[in-house]
């Protein structure tokens, strides 16, 4: 991802990165070039990312907004760059979040239970 990053960022493009792997390198190439990019993981991701992983066997999604937030506050002071704008996150059918500087704000979808049982899309690109 670094080597896209710095590709992409370097023309003035934008990069917003869904992956967990190699985020210190393209973070780090963002920086490079002056820019700043925005990491999109879903909640368990996020919580393995920043090293308080879900229990083996644990449910896809985390239903916990204090631990997720207190989580993307620590996967941004570990990568601890300017180039890093925002890391939003989703919790399948719970609402996800977004980190914006200090902020943490929770990002909810419109209720969709009039259409039937609301099931969780993690794997299916959220």
């Amino acid at each position: 991802y670094s080597t896209c990053a710095a590709a992409t960022l370097a023309q003035g493009g934008k990069f917003l990165i869904d992956a967990v792997a190699g985020l210190e390198d393209a973070v780090a190439a963002a920086a490079s070039v002056g820019a700043r990019m925005v990491l999109k993981v879903n909640a368990r991701e996020l919580l393995l990312a920043a090293g308080d992983p879900l229990a083996a066997g644990a449910a896809d999604s985390v239903d916990d907004p204090a631990r997720t937030a207190h989580a993307a506050r620590a996967l941004a002071a570990k990568l601890s760059s300017d180039a890093l704008a925002a890391i939003l996150w989703t919790d399948g059918p719970h609402p996800g979040g977004a980190l914006v500087g200090d902020a943490v704000y929770a990002l909810a979808g419109p209720s969709l239970s009039e259409f039937g049982p609301v099931l969780s899309p993690i794997g299916a690109g959220d």
